[in-house]
């Protein structure tokens, strides 16, 4: 079997092994107190998560690494085509995925059906390593519906798509996780790495702070597109998370969740 086909094993490995040491690290030192039952939130969280891949592997019936591998036989094949050593194409090719990334998350700020959609992971009244899984089914196929587009079309090398998988199945752990970092580890970290004390700023339920910090793996395209923002208006134990208006009882009802793209609210 290849790398290629191997492909998912790349993402949940990193995904499950994150999951289990930064629960265990947030479990100890919290940044925050949950406001709402942890049991329900995670079993909510966690039956979204299974929705969502249920469909993709129905729908999409793929993984990146394939596609990567069938882009170079579409004739497309952009970054091949430049002839550049393997090793550029390489880091190009993680620097360009972590871009789309970046453009995704923006557009489902900025687009009104895709943000009813995106609601769903920003509506957790907590912040823990399970938001890094709480997704909406349909926010799922659009992400990765259009991520593997951009694969097939610039068909880089297999192993710089599931280096970009595995790190982003640890991130999606990571930078959600309710503990903070040394405050001169993060000062120091953030100027090349998401880190949780970053990210959560995008969880306020303060709109202009929601507005920022769109990365992915690295903070470069928030500093570029001026999205960028260092330190929340208020301290982690203190910030409140979630949707304005969104009633926290709620927030763990999975029917809830699956409707919320297509109920209108004030």
């Amino acid at each position: 079997m290849s790398a290629a086909e191997q492909g998912p094993w790349w993402y949940w490995a990193p995904f499950l092994g994150a999951f289990a040491v930064i629960g265990f690290w947030e479990t100890f030192v919290p940044a925050r107190a949950s406001p709402v039952s942890t049991p329900r939130r995670w079993a909510a969280n966690a039956i979204l998560l299974a929705v969502a891949n249920a469909l993709q592997v129905v729908l999409l019936r793929t993984g990146s690494g394939a596609v990567a591998v069938a882009g170079e036989g579409l004739g497309i094949a952009l970054l091949p085509r430049t002839q550049l050593p393997v090793a550029a194409q390489w880091a190009i090719a993680i620097l360009i995925l972590d871009l789309v990334r970046y453009l995704q998350h923006l557009l489902v700020h900025k687009v009104g059906f895709l943000w009813r959609i995106h609601q769903v992971h920003h509506s957790d009244p907590h912040y823990d390593v399970s938001t890094g899984v709480r997704f909406h089914p349909f926010e799922g196929l659009f992400l990765n519906g259009s991520y593997l587009l951009v694969i097939a079309v610039l068909a880089p090398p297999v192993f710089a798509v599931l280096s970009v998988e595995a790190a982003a199945g640890f991130q999606s752990m990571f930078a959600h996780a309710n503990a903070d970092l040394p405050a001169r580890l993060n000062r120091l970290l953030r100027r090349f790495w998401i880190t949780p004390n970053l990210h959560r700023i995008h969880h306020s339920i303060d709109p202009s702070e929601q507005n920022t910090n769109f990365g992915m793996l690295f903070p470069v395209w928030d500093l570029i597109f001026g999205t960028f923002r260092a330190d929340s208006r208020l301290p982690a134990a203190a910030m409140e998370i979630g949707i304005q208006g969104f009633a926290v009882e709620r927030a763990s009802n999975v029917f809830t969740l699956l409707a919320m793209p297509f109920r209108r609210r004030a």
